[in-house]
């Protein structure tokens, strides 16, 4: 009930429990004056003022009292019947109460206080709009001493004795938690000077200063070690008593004090780089104004499943590169490889272009994948020649690529998941162990009968991918658009083909895709090269065109097929290309092939001469015969007795092996591939050689690739050998 100056008849029989009868007859007694009400109805209300000061203190008890039904009535016998005349509003009007509660327009601001403080504040300020109306009938200090009174009385109305509580800030409401009149004093005095704010409560702060020994502990808490509270504290107290310190605070102490601190603080020093960059505040990058093709972004990650070789049939984890298309979420590029190098990025951006378009950003990481000449050089790089603008990542920030690193995981586990030999950090262990005991031991039945079961194969592998890839894609992705869906009868997100299909079809967006005539050698890696005699050296081997003798000196642009070294493709620099120079295209015979064959069949027939000569001298009669194929053959006359020795020389074992002859080899990958299988026919030159070529920049980009295959060069060993056969 709202009470200002005045009170309606049915206001106050409800407010005293009588029937509006005896509120006439006692108004008429005591001389109540009243005014005309406004608003709709018409009528008239009581000013309180006129009323005598019993009416109003049992008034001030009636706003406070329990609910009216555990209330006697006013007796109608003190209300004797007598008609009250109406006096004119402005006549009556009554002083303004000197302590009124005016809340509705209090805008204190309590953003610096705690939940605690504001929700304290809040109730004193309900409370002290319960008292208003009661101090503008009776005064402050009446209504303030019935207030506790009631209170301590128990009378109190409970919605108002709830607030008193609340309002004092105890801890549990029994006697001596009801706050005194001088509290409520002072409530009124805080809110007419301060408003709501005034009514907070002045809650003790924290210390947060800094103590005596706080920085010592610190230095044995803000680890990347990580200690425990204590196992810093005994470090700390023995470093305390080395320095001969009499005052060591508690270990209770210390904890109370690092609750103090905000996580972010107390973990500097325990966490360091992309570690502590996970607990501070980041921005978000928006996409919402891109178009497909406008940014690529790609990376690359180990896959969490063990595959078989595909040369030599160990297991092994083959590594994954993943480009996606930023507006859509779309995987346009993968390549698989037996490890990170820059061949395999060149691959997954070929199928990029080729297959989806020519992005105009190129966003990665800074690993040697994609820093590296074949993709940034201003003249040959292969990001120059399609006219992509490259971005790369702040080191050591991987939420700058959060969208990347979340595609190429989900695909990773995804695929990983879906084999046999997943190794992903969510496999049963238990599982796990017994998959890796019985792909060893189909290993070794492998490499006897040739077969293998559980383990899978390179093409296995490829297939999974490939399968994750285009499931990737067609799935809905939070991050995207919300279309409804008829098949469903809901709304869901699009997925990244759903969103490129959009694109494609507003008629607003096409892909910038690659020529026919240009996908064939666009994508080959390029270097700069001088032709010397229309010959170009490249990587150990010399190629030939007869086209490039007007290119004397000249430096023109070489491009290459990685896995075909038997030619090589010329270009003037930015320009069209000159010719297709073959390996050792310019290597005759040092003489006819005819005359060399005449040369040996008379250097054979003279050693058969010879041969012939001394078995005569050891077996009369003995003859040879050379026959149309195979070996010679020595026959001897029945009556002539063939040497032991010589009978001997003739008996082969078939159980020897057959040893390789040495093949002419293509490029140095396969050379030192077949001297290290090899190591029997390795000549001296062979093992310089392997020395020196051990140290180039070819050996380093494929070393991990011998790693694997067990073919590593071994410098310690290597010396050896050389050192033993000087000696």
């Amino acid at each position: 009930m709202k009470t200002g100056d005045a009170l309606t008849t049915q206001e106050l029989s409800n407010l005293f429990g009588a029937h509006i009868s005896s509120i006439l007859r006692r108004a008429e007694r005591e001389g109540w004056k009243s005014r005309p009400r406004g608003g709709r109805g018409g009528g008239k209300e009581w000013i309180l003022s006129s009323m005598p000061q019993t009416t109003k203190a049992a008034l001030a008890t009636a706003l406070f009292r329990q609910p009216r039904e555990h209330l006697p009535a006013l007796p109608d016998s003190a209300l004797p019947a007598v008609s009250v005349p109406a006096v004119p509003p402005a006549a009556l009007a009554a002083p303004a109460p000197p302590a009124a509660v005016d809340a509705v327009h209090d805008h204190s601001d309590l953003s610096a206080c705690t939940k605690r403080e504001r929700e304290i504040a809040e109730a004193r300020l309900a409370l002290l709009r319960e008292i208003s109306p009661m101090v503008e009938i009776v005064g402050k200090v009446k209504a303030l001493n019935q207030i506790v009174e009631g209170a301590k009385n128990g009378t109190l109305a409970p919605k108002v004795r709830k607030l008193l509580m609340k309002a004092n800030a105890r801890p549990r409401e029994v006697q001596s938690s009801i706050p005194s009149s001088r509290t409520l004093f002072r409530w009124f005095a805080y809110y007419e000077k301060g408003g709501t704010n005034g009514l907070a409560p002045a809650e003790r702060r924290p210390d947060l200063s800094m103590p005596a020994w706080g920085e010592a502990f610190l230095r044995h808490y803000q680890r990347p070690q990580k200690p425990s509270v204590d196992l810093a504290y005994r470090d700390f107290c023995v470093e305390l008593r080395i320095k001969g310190a009499e005052n060591v605070p508690k270990i209770g102490v210390v904890r109370h004090w690092l609750k103090k601190w905000s996580p972010v603080d107390l973990e500097r020093g325990r966490r360091t780089g992309n570690a502590l960059l996970k607990l501070l505040p980041y921005r978000i990058r928006s996409t919402k104004d891109l178009s497909p093709g406008d940014v690529y972004t790609a990376d690359g990650t180990t896959f969490d499943a063990e595959i078989r070789h595909p040369y030599h049939g160990n297991p092994f984890k083959p590594e994954i590169t993943c480009i996606i298309d930023v507006a859509t979420r779309k995987c346009v590029g993968i390549s698989a490889n037996l490890a990170e190098n820059a061949y395999t990025v060149l691959d997954a951006l070929r199928i990029a272009c080729v297959n989806t378009g020519i992005p105009a950003m190129f966003y990665t990481d800074n690993g040697p994948g994609y820093r590296n000449d074949m993709l940034e050089s201003p003249a040959t790089g292969i990001l120059a020649r399609l006219g992509i603008t490259e971005a790369h990542s702040i080191p050591g920030r991987p939420q700058g690529k959060g969208l990347m690193e979340r595609a190429i995981q989900t695909i990773n586990t995804a695929a990983s998941k879906r084999l046999p030999t997943s190794t992903h950090k969510d496999m049963d262990t238990d599982a796990q162990k017994k998959v890796f005991k019985i792909t060893r031991a189909q290993i070794k039945e492998y490499q006897k009968e040739r077969r293998i079961n559980l383990m899978p194969t390179w093409e296995d592998f490829k297939q999974v991918i490939l399968f994750t890839v285009e499931e990737y894609n067609n799935s809905p992705h939070r991050s995207l658009p919300k279309i409804f869906d008829e098949d469903k009868g809901k709304h869901r997100h699009m997925s990244p083909n759903e969103l490129w299909q959009r694109f494609a079809q507003s008629g607003e967006w096409e892909p910038r895709l690659v020529p026919e005539t240009m996908r064939t050698d666009l994508f080959m890696p390029s270097e700069m090269r001088m032709v010397k005699n229309a010959m170009i050296q490249f990587y150990g081997h010399s190629y030939y065109a007869r086209e490039l003798t007007d290119f004397h000196r000249a430096r023109v642009e070489v491009r290459y097929d990685v896995w075909d070294s038997s030619k090589i493709y010329v270009y003037v620099p930015h320009g069209p290309r000159i010719c297709i120079a073959e390996i050792d295209g310019n290597v005759i015979p040092y003489f006819p092939p005819c005359k060399i064959e005449e040369a040996r069949a008379k250097r054979d027939k003279k050693a058969l001469e010879r041969l012939e000569a001394k078995a005569q001298r050891i077996a009369p009669s003995a003859r040879l015969e050379l026959p149309q194929e195979g070996p010679a053959i020595l026959t001897v006359a029945d009556s002539v007795t063939i040497p032991d020795f010589i009978s001997n020389a003739r008996r082969v074992d078939d159980t020897v092996p057959e040893i390789p002859s040495r093949p002419k080899f293509g490029d140095y990958y396969q050379k030192y591939d077949w001297l290290m299988r090899n190591p029997a026919h390795q000549g001296e030159n062979d093992k310089i050689w392997l020395k020196d070529y051990a140290q180039s920049q070819q050996y380093a980009e494929f070393r991990e690739l011998y790693e694997v295959q067990g073919i590593a060069y071994k410098p310690d060993a290597a010396d050896a050998d050389i050192k033993g056969d000087e000696q």
